[in-house]
């Protein structure tokens, strides 16, 4: 398919032109169609691609050669059959004794017979990805906003200190570069406490070095599988318990702590999950927590 104008679309078959007029002068034989209604080009080309297959016969010299123009009469049997229809008919002259075709004309007779006539029809003729097609064009990428983020922006970096008495401060948030940063305003803290004044879950029953996944504790039905503990500054999650041995077996140096070596018989502490959101512009952000002696004070970036 080519376009040879602004409101035209034209195409043509190379190969049944050479047939018609020789591979040194190919014959084209023009035919013009009214394509008004269409939406775009490309619809118009997929539209003519298959009324030309329709004209030719086929999608291939073999279906051409096949191709047959049929007339016969009928009986009043056929009254609900309307030019455009697609039929088949079985008979000794159709190339192969079968063939479908599609009804170009539909005349009563005074006699109620009917005269059909038809052209040959494959399912070649609308099967666009058959043969050779049109290159596809790539699609423009979509514009950026120069104003606006196009991607994650790099991981932020904060700080973060006590002044006692359950005091958490989150301050000095900033990123390494400005790159996709210009909607952000608000970032979530996810942290894990435990509260000191409380009793802990349990204790170690013997030493641990940081290549140790199973552990003796004291009491293995204080813990749950699946949740998260504190050994000194080290995080560990649960992934299987043994109430006969007291043992339980744990994934080491979760949520960036490190792996090391706890003497017994020190305390584990289950840990607790607060969520927060904190903007970076506005007043400071204050959350409560009741009947642990827990408080944060997040003081935004400035």
């Amino acid at each position: 398919m080519n376009a040879n104008e602004r409101e035209l679309q034209s195409g043509h078959d190379i190969d049944h032109a050479k047939l018609v007029g020789g591979a040194a002068s190919p014959l084209f034989l023009k035919s013009n169609v009214n394509l008004s209604g269409t939406s775009s080009k490309s619809q118009a080309g997929r539209l003519i691609t298959a009324r030309l297959r329709e004209e030719l016969g086929g999608a291939s010299p073999a279906e051409w050669k096949a191709a047959r123009q049929v007339a016969f009469r009928t009986t009043v049997l056929v009254l609900n059959t309307e030019p455009g229809m697609v039929c088949s008919m079985t008979h000794p002259d159709m190339p192969g004794g079968y063939g479908e075709f599609r009804v170009t004309s539909w005349r009563l007779n005074k006699h109620f017979s009917i005269d059909i006539q038809g052209r040959t029809t494959t399912d070649s003729l609308y099967d666009l990805v058959a043969r050779s097609k049109p290159a596809d064009v790539p699609a423009s990428p979509v514009p950026v906003d120069p104003l606006g983020d196009s991607g994650v922006p790099a991981e932020p970096s904060f700080g973060i200190s006590s002044r006692g008495l359950g005091d958490l401060i989150i301050s000095a948030i900033g990123f390494p570069t400005l790159n996709n940063t210009t909607s952000i305003f608000a970032g979530t803290w996810k942290i894990l406490y435990y509260d000191k004044t409380a009793a802990p879950t349990g204790r170690l029953a013997s030493d641990v070095d940081p290549a140790t996944t199973v552990v003796v504790v004291d009491n293995t039905s204080a813990f749950t599988v699946g949740k998260v503990y504190a050994i000194d500054r080290e995080a560990v999650k649960v992934t299987a318990r043994d109430t006969t041995a007291n043992t339980t077996t744990v994934e080491r140096a979760q949520f960036g702590s490190l792996a090391e070596r706890h003497p017994g018989p020190k305390a584990i502490n289950h840990l607790t999950t607060a969520m927060t959101l904190l903007r970076f512009q506005g007043s400071a952000a204050t959350m409560g927590r009741t009947g642990t002696g827990m408080r944060w004070w997040l003081t935004p970036l400035t």
